[in-house]
């Protein structure tokens, strides 16, 4: 709540005597002058003390999976450092462990029995492209041998051998051209004559008839065999080509893989060294400790409030099966717990770090506490949240107490003061007592703003005015 500085007592309903008191009274409850006192715009706020600082306890497992069972609990209280809280049982933690330790050797002989194979692997590879390389050149040189040298010398050879049937038909018509204009001539008998000329032209229409064999063969040659021949040449070379360029892009796959292979190798060996690293580095977290001297609250502080607090039993059970990284309570360490308060967003740029601020813990409601802005949100809805540290330790507040917050605002400026024990409260009007020699009179008075124990009177009242210190017993409760 905003407004100027005020603090009223209890509001209490009394018949006063208007009456002049006498002089033995006013002796005894004392005067005292209304005087000149700088006065502060004062921002009375709800508060609540919050961790200073402060941690949760928790299973924080990098690697272990199984069940996380408790074998010890402590209970809420202070604790001194490397206190053991809980104890966790390890039966299935070494179970994984002992796994977790074959799996690395598998992983390490693995990725050994890869490191020694490759080589030869990669030379194998080697040596299967440089058979393709070599049976591509020879495929090379035999097309170009046969294009050049094979393919001209058969025609040749073709073209010569039909010549030759040609030469010999013509020698063996010439023969019996001979033949016939001899024995037309001599006087050899007719019987021999017939002999030797029928068999001359019988040889000679077999030649003729050959003739025609090798001419058919020949053309056949040139027509169909030798293109056909010259279309398998060719295909087999393509088929070289072919074969060295898959042996190519196989050649350098497999070596790609022989990499890649290698990697994942050694990808997986660092992996399960890693894992067996965190897993036995999870040896250390079966126990949770006190991080060092405090206190242990058997709850969780959320927002405004202690959640799920144990008290005096112990925050878990033996037995308890408990889930990694669950919240299980909290450690406080011996710091005084900051205060925490909401301005209102039309006060946001009033409040600003340093400012200073009393303090009354709800715990404690006769302590005035000094304190001082810590920090200020700048970002929020309606209300921002606003931080304060007390100049004093006080160890026996604990987080979760509410407070009082009087925040001091602006620069201070005079009023007409009295100490705020002179002030009486009846239902919504404020009188104090004023004196007058012998006599005193209840005067109705309008107040203003409050610092500390003084409370401005801002009308009923004139500076040197001399009032009761507090009003008579039988009057009423300020």
């Amino acid at each position: 709540m905003n407004r100027p500085y005020r603090m009223f007592a209890p509001s209490v309903t009394l018949l006063l005597l208007l009456a002049p008191v006498s002089s033995r009274a006013q002796e005894a409850a004392g005067t005292v002058e209304a005087s000149p006192h700088m006065f502060a715009e004062l921002l009375e706020l709800d508060g609540l003390l919050v961790p200073s600082a402060s941690e949760v306890l928790r299973p924080e497992f990098e690697k272990y999976t199984g069940p996380i069972e408790v074998v010890e609990s402590a209970s809420p209280g202070p604790v001194v450092e490397g206190q053991v809280l809980f104890r966790f049982k390890e039966d299935s933690y070494l179970e994984q462990l002992k796994s977790q330790r074959i799996d690395f050797e598998l992983a390490k002989l693995d990725f050994e029995a890869k490191q020694q194979d490759a080589p030869r692997k990669e030379e194998f590879v080697q040596i299967a492209f440089t058979e393709a390389e070599r049976a591509f050149a020879r495929a090379q040189e035999d097309f170009a041998r046969y294009e050049k040298e094979d393919l001209p010398r058969r025609i040749r050879e073709q073209q010569l051998s039909v010549q030759g049937f040609r030469d010999r038909i013509s020698d063996q018509q010439e023969e019996l051209a001979q033949l016939e204009r001899m024995y037309g001539e001599d006087d050899l008998t007719e019987e021999t004559e017939e002999i030797v000329l029928r068999r001359t032209r019988r040889g000679l229409e077999r030649s003729l008839i050959s003739l025609g064999f090798r001419e058919d063969q020949h053309r056949v040659f040139l027509d169909v065999s030798l293109p056909r021949e010259m279309e398998d040449r060719k295909l087999n070379l393509r088929k070289a080509v072919m074969t060295f360029e898959r042996a190519t892009e196989k050649r350098d796959e497999e070596l790609r893989k022989l990499r890649l292979e290698m990697e994942k190798a050694q990808l997986a060996y660092d992996k399960s060294a890693e894992a067996l690293e965190q897993l036995e580095a999870d040896r250390a977290r079966l126990v949770i400790q006190a991080p060092a001297a405090g206190l242990v609250v058997g709850g969780l502080f959320k927002g405004d409030k202690w959640t799920d607090v144990k008290h005096d039993e112990p925050i878990l059970e033996p037995g308890d099966v408990v889930k990694n990284k669950q919240e299980l309570c909290t450690f406080l360490p011996p710091q005084t717990p900051r205060i925490q308060v909401a301005i209102e967003e039309r006060k946001l740029f009033d409040v600003k770090p340093g400012q200073s601020a009393v303090v009354v813990p709800t715990v404690l409601p006769k302590s005035e506490l000094i304190a001082e802005v810590k920090s200020v949100a700048r970002y929020g809805k309606d209300k921002y949240a606003t931080t304060l540290v007390l100049s004093e330790a006080q160890r026996e507040l604990r987080p979760g107490f509410t407070c009082k917050v009087k925040l001091k605002l602006g620069e201070a400026q005079e009023g007409v003061g009295v100490p705020t024990t002179a002030v009486l409260k009846e239902q919504d009007d404020r009188y104090v007592f004023k004196v007058d020699g012998d006599a005193q009179s209840k005067v109705k008075v309008k107040l203003g703003r409050e610092d500390d124990q003084v409370t401005e009177v801002v009308d009923g009242l004139s500076i040197g005015d001399r009032i009761l210190r507090e009003p008579p017993k039988a009057t009423g409760t300020q």
